[in-house]
């Protein structure tokens, strides 16, 4: 400050009373100067009170009022204890933040600051000191707290995995945090992860993998939802996982992670799919499975040959009478193993019915190569160590058809292959 101006101003405070009002009630939220030696001899500026919700018109209004009795309970003994550590050691700042009561009930936080004034002994004589009222931030800094306990409550407390990620450009992503049931899934742990970038923290191949789901989000600009099947300390686990983006254009830009530990719910998949597709007591491919694969088969493949095989067991029945259900399962089980491993491995074998089987064969099939292979079959089924057990022997009624040469429909197939197999069967029984 210029001194001639610092001069003037002190000129205009010793003879101008207004100036002095000006500072001490307009540019201030509270003011005060106190008598250190007299006790209760104190001047506070009106708009203190005003703060308090008390309208001071004329000093005698607030004469006999005590504003000590409007802080709440500690803070003026906290305030006191630090007028006494800066009378002590005058290098400890005199300031703090007390709340007072409001006569509506409310709380005013004010920020307190002071100078004490000392005589000419050097004895403490005069405090003077300012308030400005904090409430407005210390509610604003108690909201922040709230929602942040909020936040962990509600970030901790979830039992699926959730993580923060940063998005620091193209295919460039970093971790911020994770919650507490990720790392108690993953074992991974909020320092292990922090800071950590995808092939960082997974490895190059699977760390790729992650970054380009996240690349994906950041890309469509809008939340995605797949499975992810990845390695941890517990082995491999499978996850649905949920991204979330947040993007700022001019600064920080995150992705919100959530995932579910779906393991056990994808084994139960695989064994639903599996008996909805395959015959539980053989474990061949059933009705549906075969239909299915074939029908798949002839949508992409229309032009290749293929040969079809029709398959009933000749007196099954009767095993079934003389022996038992039980025993007529086993034969059943061992004519499956028994076709696997006398058919080609690229045969699709199927299991369609009771004692009925088919049998898909890709490629070109002559007339006398299919005779042939259904030769070795019925021949071959005789030899199966069951038939000692029981002293009996079933024998395969086979029917076939060619693709194109015996139909060009899957229906037409399986009509000439079941017409083939019933001359088999009747020739049996005479």
């Amino acid at each position: 400050m210029d001194d001639k101006l610092k001069a003037e101003l002190y000129d205009f405070l010793k003879t101008d009373e207004q100036v002095l009002e000006y500072l001490l009630d307009d540019m201030f939220d509270g003011a005060f100067f106190m008598d250190l030696k007299r006790e209760r001899h104190e001047w506070l500026n009106k708009t203190f009170f005003a703060r308090l919700g008390i309208e001071v018109t004329k000093r005698q209004d607030v004469d006999d009022f005590d504003w000590r009795t409007q802080v709440v309970a500690g803070d003026l003994k906290m305030a006191e204890h630090n007028l006494l550590e800066h009378l002590s050691h005058p290098d400890i700042p005199l300031e703090g933040v007390v709340r007072y009561r409001h006569l509506d009930g409310s709380i005013i936080w004010m920020r307190y600051r002071g100078i004490v004034i000392r005589d000419e002994s050097g004895a403490p004589s005069r405090l003077f000191g300012t308030h400005t009222d904090i409430t407005a931030y210390k509610q604003a800094e108690l909201e922040i707290k709230r929602l942040n306990e909020e936040y962990q409550r509600i970030f901790n407390g979830t039992q699926d995995t959730m993580f923060l990620v940063e998005i620091l450009g193209y295919r460039r992503f970093r971790f911020i945090r994770n919650n507490t049931m990720h790392e108690k899934l993953t074992g991974i742990s909020y320092e292990q992860l922090k800071g950590k970038t995808p092939e960082d923290l997974m490895g190059e191949e699977v760390g790729a993998q992650i970054t380009s789901h996240y690349q994906r989000c950041v890309d469509l600009q809008e939340a995605i939802t797949y499975e992810e099947r990845l390695p941890f300390k517990t082995g491999y686990t499978t996850w649905l996982t949920t991204l979330t983006p947040h993007i700022n254009p001019v600064g920080f830009s995150y992705i919100v992670g959530s995932s579910k530990e779906i393991s056990h719910l994808k084994e139960l998949e695989i064994k639903l799919h599996r008996s909805a597709y395959h015959d539980y007591l053989t474990q061949l491919p059933n009705r549906r499975n075969f239909f299915e694969h074939i029908e798949a088969r002839f949508a992409k493949t229309e032009e290749t040959p293929c040969a079809l095989l029709f398959i009933d067991l000749n007196d099954f029945k009767a095993i079934n009478d003389r022996f038992g259900h039980q025993m007529g399962d086993q034969v059943l089980i061992d004519f499956a193993r028994f076709l696997k491993k006398h058919i080609v491995e690229d045969a699709f074998i199927a299991r369609v019915g009771g004692d009925e089987f088919m049998v898909l064969l890709e490629g070109h099939y002559e007339e006398s190569k299919l005779k042939c292979l259904i030769e070795h079959l019925q021949n071959g089924i005789r030899v199966l160590k069951i038939f000692d057990r029981i002293n009996a022997v079933v024998t395969p009624a086979i029917g076939y058809a060619r693709f194109p040469e015996d139909g060009h429909t899957i229906e037409k197939l399986v009509k000439e292959a079941d017409r083939y197999m019933y001359q088999n069967k009747t020739k049996h029984k005479t």
